[in-house]
Formats: C-alpha cells, structure tokens, sequence
C-alpha cells in the first residue's frame, strides 16, 4: 500500500513541505458513500478535495503519485494519507476545472475579518455564504481574494496556491406594503 506520511517534527515552524496545502483541502474533504466526496484526487501538482458542496484546491511543490487517497489520520501535527489501488465506478476525478470561474472583481478579505466578509459579500449581490464554511477557508492565509459568481450561486476564494469554491445562496428582497 502506498502512502504519504507528512509529520510534523519539533516546534510548528518546523511543517514538512506542502503539510499547510493538504490541511486545507482535507477541510472540504466529505464523509459520505458517495467515493469521490470522502477521499482526496491528486493530479499532477494539483490536490483537490470536495464534499459536494465546496471545493478545495491546492497546488503542492512535491512530486506524488496520480489517484485517489483515503486518510488515516488527519491529526494537527500529522496527515497520514494511504492511495485506493482498487478502480470503483465512481472513481472519477472531480470536474473542478469546470467548478472553477474565472475570477473577476474582487473584494479583499483579512482572516481575522470573517463576519465582515460575509456582509461585504451580501452586500455585492444579495448573497449569503455560510460563515463555518467562510471561516475554515480563511483560517488558512492572511488574504484572499473573494469574488462572486451569481449565476452559477458560486463564491470564489483565492490566496497564493490555494483555491475555494463555496456555495452561495441568493436573498430576495421582501416587499412590504401597507394594506
């Protein structure tokens, strides 16, 4: 069985290469039946992870094997990842090419500043975001650039090697009128 064992050794400062990168996607990693939402895909540089609802994407500096990963643990100090050998149905790479828009206009976003961020993203478009969702993704890095799809209800997030897609839900305003 092949593995990837990354541990941290010492003080925190101390995090094996591309350690932050496969902490972030785990985040979007889900936990259901459905195979490619409870495992995480690399391709290339490219790791992605997706429980259905967002998506994560990072771009890793080291060389590891294509497939599909199942985790064994997913701990602060160490992520220990096994490759599934075996080829199911539902063994597809996610379409996250395709998940991914363009980015356009864009807010800033400080991590310390995520309730702001969620109104400044109401207040582009009518648009809430779920705010455990916005959080774990902004824990990551200091700034990120955020910008909204509207028709596809999609919420953008981008800082250095790291990508996000969240779900969006859109608000309708309510009329009131006097009778």
């Amino acid at each position: 069985m092949k593995m990837i064992d990354l541990k941290v050794f010492g003080a925190l400062k101390n995090k094996p290469m591309d350690f932050e990168e496969f902490k972030f996607v785990l985040f979007a990693m889900g936990f259901s039946v459905n195979f490619s939402t409870n495992c995480i895909c690399i391709k290339g540089k490219q790791i992605i992870a997706t429980d259905g609802k967002r998506l994560h994407k990072a771009t890793v500096k080291g060389d590891y094997e294509s497939g599909f990963y199942g985790v064994l643990k997913n701990l602060s100090m160490r992520i220990l990842l096994y490759k599934i050998e075996e080829e199911t149905p539902s063994a597809q790479i996610p379409l996250y090419n395709e998940i991914l828009f363009p980015r356009s206009d864009y807010i800033i976003a400080k991590r310390s500043k995520v309730l702001r961020t969620a109104f400044s993203i109401y207040s582009l478009g009518d648009t809430m975001v779920n705010t455990h969702f916005l959080g774990d993704t902004m824990s990551f890095k200091d700034e990120w650039h955020v910008c909204i799809d509207k028709s596809c209800r999609k919420i953008r997030l981008d800082s250095g090697n790291f990508t996000a897609i969240l779900p969006a839900t859109m608000m309708t305003k309510i009329k009131i009128f006097k009778v």
